[in-house]
């Protein structure tokens, strides 16, 4: 290892010399380091969303979590291997709606299959459909797609890593290793302000408690010192209390708009002539509208009915001009 480190600080001063630019001088440095160097990253989920394990296996896959990431480089990231896949998640209702459609390669051999099934039955699949998906459409995503190892459960195939044991735990490491958390262990661990008792009334300031509702009429013995302040509204239901409506300057001010609009309306509105209703309160919502003489027999209403008035000249005028005739020209 020194004798490496010793080889790449005399390329640096060699570069240093030739071309006096520092910053070439760093990313070359970067490059010598990290080019062929290959990673193999195991990655296990305890119930995440799906989009989530994807999305990071195709980061990963890229290689853009490097510094030396060029888009254009042959084909040389890092190696994934993705352990417990039965656990994965879908919100919502994806699972039934959201379909895989693929062909069998003869006539008519369209199939159809939403996610369940790939869940319950074929996880590994949903994952590499998902994962493919999310990779570039050219030639490279064949490659990348050859470097992803996706298992079932927590055990798999390669020597090189041991297998993973169910542990409470993982979900804790997971979260003290993630970058948002990772300078908490840092900072200075501070008491809380409020202390947890002063939420307990039980334990603390039992004598400032008052009762302001009971609804059995026997207080229980826990119960018998504190003082009583009952509040009787509470029995009344909502619907049935006095209404008390406090509004704001703003809402005022915005009812006195909406009244000086509503105005200005009235002149378009249609206004239906309806007869007015009887004084009686037996008889509140019959209208007064005389329909026939039993109506005027039934109720007295002889005396409050004027008689007609004689006809006036101009209706024999009008009667004895003769009908309009049609012209046809």
């Amino acid at each position: 290892m020194h004798q490496v480190q010793n080889q790449l600080q005399s390329l640096v001063q060699h570069l240093c010399n030739l071309l006096n630019r520092m910053d070439k001088c760093i990313i070359y440095l970067m490059r010598l380091n990290l080019q062929n160097y290959k990673l193999k990253q195991i990655s296990y989920f305890i119930k995440q969303p799906l989009g989530r394990i994807c999305q990071k296996a195709a980061f990963f896959l890229q290689g853009k979590h490097r510094p030396t990431f060029r888009n254009c480089d042959q084909v040389t990231f890092d190696n994934i291997i993705i352990v417990n896949a039965e656990n994965i998640v879908l919100t919502g209702k994806k699972a039934l709606k959201k379909t895989i459609f693929y062909h069998s390669g003869y006539v008519g051999g369209i199939k159809e299959r939403s996610y369940k099934h790939y869940l319950t039955q074929k996880p590994e699949q949903l994952i590499y459909y998902c994962i493919s998906k999310m990779l570039p459409k050219n030639k490279k995503r064949r490659d990348l797609l050859q470097k992803i190892r996706i298992f079932r459960g927590l055990q798999h195939d390669h020597k090189e890593f041991p297998n993973v044991e169910f542990n409470q735990n993982i979900k804790q490491n997971y979260y003290d290793n993630n970058q948002k958390n990772i300078f908490k262990k840092f900072l200075p661990q501070t008491k809380p302000l409020v202390d947890e008792k002063l939420y307990n009334p039980f334990l603390q300031n039992i004598e400032n408690l008052v009762i302001k509702y009971q609804s059995a009429q026997d207080t229980p013995k826990e119960f018998e010192g504190l003082k009583k302040d009952i509040d009787h509204n509470f029995e009344i239901p909502f619907n049935q209390r006095d209404k008390v409506v406090k509004l704001s300057a703003h809402n005022i001010k915005v009812f006195k708009a909406w009244k000086k609009y509503h105005a200005k309306l009235r002149r378009y509105k249609i206004h239906k002539i309806r007869p007015p209703l009887n004084r009686d309160p037996n008889n509140s919502r019959k209208s007064i509208l005389i329909t026939s003489e039993k109506y005027i027999k039934e109720h007295n209403l002889g005396k409050y009915i004027e008689p007609e008035e004689a006809p006036e000249e101009d209706d024999t005028i009008v009667k004895s001009f003769p009908k309009p005739t049609k012209i046809i020209y």
